[in-house]
């Protein structure tokens, strides 16, 4: 059979044994739930050691495509992009808050304060 497939039946079986072992565990039964959780740290290594893998792929791949635009103003472009895709919304938003501090007078007229204003 082909990789995808036996992903997708150890994909069930692994909902499966989980399903199983919670009822048991709701009734009475605690056997195959401290199976289970005696091997919690199996899937906890297994996962520290799949980040530990994947973010410096995922940073040297960043790095070679970096690398192999070559031209500096290319990239100098691609950066002011990116800010500005990133920061544009960023802005707008907080362009539209009601008044200069970001709301909070209005939070504290709702709230039973002064709004700012002082007090008499």
């Amino acid at each position: 059979m082909r990789r995808h497939v036996w992903m997708g039946i150890g994909l069930i079986a692994g909902l499966l044994v989980g399903l199983i072992a919670a009822g048991l565990s709701q009734g009475g039964h605690p056997g195959l739930a401290n199976i289970v959780g005696s091997v919690r740290p199996i899937g906890s290594l297994f996962l520290n050691l799949l980040s530990m893998v994947v973010i410096p792929l995922v940073a040297t791949a960043l790095f070679a495509g970096i690398a192999k635009l070559g031209d500096l103003r290319t990239v100098g472009r691609l950066v002011v992009r990116t800010l500005a895709f990133f920061w544009r919304p960023r802005c707008s938003a907080s362009c539209s808050l009601p008044g200069r501090d970001g709301g909070a007078a209005t939070r504290r007229r709702h709230a039973g304060g002064t709004g700012g204003a002082p007090r008499r």
